[in-house]
């Protein structure tokens, strides 16, 4: 078994069980939401109603000798279950994930999982309202007042102390759990207030100067193992230099350097930029990639700004 459940009842964990089986909310008078944390060996879900009742979270741990895909194959079953089991779920939180070109094979096939589902079995799930959140984006709602900390395990620990400081019973969740659920908390708050678009929505940037690399690849899994060889050669400033940047898709619309633009943000960060390469004629143009767009389905520029903000 792969599903750690643990059911929730007036801020107390009434039943913690290791099962597959589907969880039946039974009848509900909120919507319920539902937070995703993806990740390589335990995915954090999270279930809560709108107004931020906690009904249940599990920890969907990775068995032993499962590759990317079983992994993904079982998660999405489990997920499919829950769906078809409880109408009463409207929305779907994922956090956007951090495609590393080291060792990011089982995120690359988990982050298209809500999709696939949704679009598998349309239009039975076409009231679900799935968004995508940086875990950035989360932490620094969760977190306020408060500011975020510098690096990746001390952010993970602010959002735990803060959670367990209104739900104590979380000190013995995983931090995927932890993760999920203050993710959907913080999401659910701001659909509640009417202000749902402000999670999604960027404040107009000014546009930069940037530097880009393209890569011609089929799938993503392609693409960074291409990007593993080459980027050494890419000369990233030290100080942006990671093991993983977050993947960005766009949709093909308007104009090629202000899209990049607004996928960087007012940060200064290294994102990978997918499109289709039948899209932004303008930049195949500006940067000579004619043949790279012939050969497959989807280019991607990995892009930072030419100068570094103060």
């Amino acid at each position: 078994m792969s599903a750690i459940v643990s059911k929730i009842e007036n801020g107390v964990i009434v039943d913690k069980k290791t099962s597959d089986d589907a969880i039946l909310l039974g009848a509900m008078d909120d919507a319920v939401a539902i937070g995703i944390d993806g990740s390589t060996t335990c995915t954090g879900i999270s279930l809560i109603t709108l107004h931020g009742k906690i009904l249940q979270t599990v920890a969907y741990k990775r068995d032993k000798g499962d590759d990317s895909v079983m992994y993904k194959l079982k998660l999405k079953s489990f997920i499919l279950k829950l769906l078809n089991n409880n109408s009463c779920i409207h929305h779907i939180f994922y956090e956007e994930p951090f495609l590393g070109y080291a060792s990011s094979t089982v995120l690359i096939e988990l982050h298209t999982l809500v999709k696939e589902i949704i679009y598998e079995n349309a239009p039975k799930f076409d009231y679900i309202k799935f968004l995508e959140i940086s875990n950035q984006k989360w932490k620094k709602l969760f977190l306020a007042p408060d500011k975020i900390p510098v690096g990746t395990e001390a952010q993970k620990a602010a959002a735990r102390r803060k959670l367990e400081e209104i739900y104590p019973y979380f000190s013995n969740m995983t931090q995927d759990e932890v993760d999920a659920t203050c993710m959907a908390l913080i999401c659910a708050k701001k659909i509640a207030e009417g202000e749902g678009d402000t999670l999604e929505s960027a404040k107009k940037i000014k546009p930069f100067k940037f530097k880009a690399q393209f890569i011609a690849a089929n799938t993503d899994r392609e693409m960074l193992n291409i990007l593993s060889k080459q980027i050494k050669s890419y000369r990233i400033p030290k100080s942006l230099a990671k093991d993983e940047y977050p993947i960005i898709e766009l949709n093909g619309r308007g104009e090629f350097k202000s899209k990049v633009c607004e996928a960087i943000g007012n940060g200064d960060r290294v994102i990978i930029v997918k499109y289709k390469s039948d899209k932004y004629g303008n930049a195949t143009l500006t940067y000579n990639l004619g043949r790279m767009a012939l050969s497959s389905k989807y280019l991607y520029a990995i892009v930072w700004r030419q100068t570094r903000k103060n």
